[in-house]
């Protein structure tokens, strides 16, 4: 959540029909994918909340004009609650941050009304890398002691598994240590085990 605001109705039913907002900020148009207008009937953003607007691409930091914004009605006596939300690209820049000044009445479209109020500006959000986390565990039952005929090629000589969270992973390399009574035998390509 970038801000969010209150929209408190008296009199008479009022529909919002539009929304834009200015971003800040030393964020790149590729560090965002998607702003998003949503509305919630309590503060507390949720998936069920409805989404009204969906800015792809937004682009760098400056005014947002929230197209195809979907009409939303707030009923007299009652208080509607907005929030811009972004989607933050996988390799966003570390470091880099956004925000949205406070948002004016002046950037909120009624079909009927008059407004008043103010907003403050939200908080500067700032990318972080997501460091993968990597669990090393057997890949079940680990190989048991066998006899091996000569000439046998990718005999399993032990398994593990990895449990990759949080964001992806690379293997870039692995190291193992062998034993037994083997002898190893140089060629050009390398050793034979």
């Amino acid at each position: 959540v970038l801000h969010k605001f209150s929209l408190a109705v008296i009199t008479a039913n009022a529909t919002l029909t539009g929304l834009s907002c200015v971003t800040a900020g030393t964020y790149v148009s590729a560090d965002i994918t998607n702003l998003k207008a949503r509305y919630s009937a309590d503060a507390v953003l949720d998936g069920a909340d409805a989404t009204l607007s969906t800015f792809t691409t937004p682009g760098v930091a400056g005014t947002k004009a929230f197209p195809s914004f979907v009409s939303q009605v707030i009923n007299s006596a009652t208080t509607g609650y907005i929030f811009i939300t972004a989607d933050i690209a996988a390799a966003a820049g570390a470091g880099r941050t956004i925000n949205v000044n406070a948002v004016t009445t002046a950037q909120l479209t009624f079909s009927s009304g008059t407004k008043s109020g103010t907003t403050t500006a939200g908080g500067a959000q700032t990318f972080t890398a997501v460091t993968p986390a990597i669990t090393l565990a057997n890949n079940g039952t680990q190989v048991t002691a066998a006899n091996v005929n000569q000439g046998t090629t990718n005999h399993v000589l032990h398994k593990f598994s990895l449990a990759v969270t949080t964001a992806n992973a690379t293997l870039t390399g692995m190291q193992c240590v062998t034993a037994g009574t083997y002898i190893i035998t140089p060629t050009a390509q390398g050793y034979n085990f």
